[in-house]
C-alpha cells in the first residue's frame, strides 16, 4: 500500500502452456489389436488443465487423474487413426501432441518389402536390394525404412534406385542417423504415382576386414504411403550377410598372394600342415577343389 492509499498489485501472466506427453501409441504403430488404450500425462504449474482429444474427425474427452489420462479406442482393421491431443489451462495456453495409429489384419494381404542376402568374404563390398511386393495391390506412393546392421562389421557407401523406383519418378535419399543405423527415404517431391513391384533400392555394403566369420543381420522397419498421405500397414523381410574368410587368405589382409597359392598347394600334396584359411570344409585335408578356390581369390577380384 502506497503513501496515498492506493495498493498497488503485481501481474505475472502466464504464458507457459501445458506440458503435454503420449506415452502410448508411439508414432507410426502398427497394432492388430481390436481395442487400443491411448495413454499419457498432462500438468501445468499455474492451473488446471481441460484435455481433448480428436481422432478421425471425433471429439473425445479423456479423465485425468494425478496427472495421467487415458482413452479406450475400439479399432477398425485396415484402418488408419489420427490423435490429435490439445491440453488447454485457464489462461488459453495450449498443448498439442499427434500419433498415427494403424490398426491392420495379420491374415490380410499386405505390401512387403524384402532385403536381399549375400556370402561376402572380409574385405570386399556387395549390393544388397529392397524390393517391394505388393500381391495384394494396395497403393504405395512413398516409403521409407530405417535398415538396423552392426557397424562395428559392415560399411554402408552408397545408396542407389531400383529399377521400381526409377519407372514411379522416385528419388532415393539415405542417411545415417546413428550409429548402425541406415535410413532410406523413396519418394518424389513432383509426383503422387505409385510403386509398383520390383527392387526399389539398391545399398552398397563393404564388410570390414576385422569382421569375423558369421552371420550380421540385416532387419528392416519400413513405413509406407499411399498417394493421398494415408499410411498403408507392410510388414518387411530381413536379410543376412553370411561373412567368410577369402579361400587362401591366411594372413587376412583381403587378399591372396602367390605364396599363399603355393602354400595351399603344398597343404594338397600334404607337405605342410591344413589350416582352415585353405581348408574350408574344415574336414582336415585340402582337396584340390579347396586348391582352386584358392587360386581363384589371386586370380581376384
Amino acid at each position: 500500500k502506497s503513501a496515498a492509499g492506493t495498493l498497488t498489485i503485481k501481474v505475472t501472466p502466464d504464458n507457459i502452456a501445458p506440458a503435454l506427453t503420449i506415452s502410448n501409441p508411439p508414432q507410426d504403430m502398427l497394432t492388430s489389436l481390436s481395442s487400443f488404450a491411448i495413454t499419457g500425462t498432462v500438468s501445468d504449474q499455474q492451473s488446471a488443465v481441460a484435455l481433448t482429444m480428436t481422432i478421425n474427425g471425433i471429439q473425445y474427452y479423456p479423465t485425468v487423474s494425478n496427472g495421467s489420462f487415458s482413452q479406450l479406442l475400439n479399432l477398425t482393421a485396415g484402418q488408419s487413426y489420427a490423435i490429435n491431443a490439445i491440453a488447454t489451462d485457464q489462461y488459453g495456453n495450449t498443448s498439442t501432441v499427434h500419433r498415427n495409429l494403424i490398426s491392420y489384419d495379420p491374415q490380410a494381404a499386405h505390401p512387403s518389402l524384402l532385403t536381399s542376402s549375400a556370402s561376402v568374404p572380409k574385405g570386399s563390398s556387395t549390393v544388397i536390394t529392397l524390393t517391394l511386393e505388393n500381391a495384394a495391390g494396395v497403393g504405395v506412393s512413398s516409403l521409407s525404412t530405417d535398415i538396423a546392421y552392426d557397424a562395428a562389421l559392415l560399411d554402408v557407401s552408397s545408396v542407389t534406385a531400383g529399377e521400381a523406383a526409377t519407372a514411379a519418378g522416385k528419388d532415393v535419399s539415405f542417411s545415417t542417423p546413428s550409429a548402425g543405423v541406415l535410413r532410406i527415404g523413396i519418394l518424389s517431391f513432383g509426383n503422387s504415382n505409385l510403386i509398383g513391384n520390383g527392387v526399389v533400392a539398391r545399398i552398397n555394403l563393404g564388410v570390414r576386414l576385422t569382421a569375423p566369420d558369421g552371420n550380421v543381420l540385416l532387419t528392416a522397419s519400413p513405413v509406407m504411403s499411399d498417394a493421398s498421405g494415408n499410411l498403408v500397414f507392410a510388414s518387411s523381410t530381413g536379410g543376412v550377410i553370411q561373412v567368410f574368410t577369402k579361400p587362401g587368405d591366411c594372413d587376412g589382409n583381403g587378399s591372396v598372394n602367390i605364396a599363399e597359392v603355393q602354400s595351399a598347394i603344398s597343404m594338397f600334396l600334404g607337405l605342410k600342415p591344413s589350416e582352415r584359411c585353405v581348408d574350408i570344409d574344415r574336414n582336415g585335408l585340402v582337396s584340390i577343389a579347396e586348391v582352386q578356390k584358392a587360386i581363384n581369390s589371386f586370380l581376384g577380384p
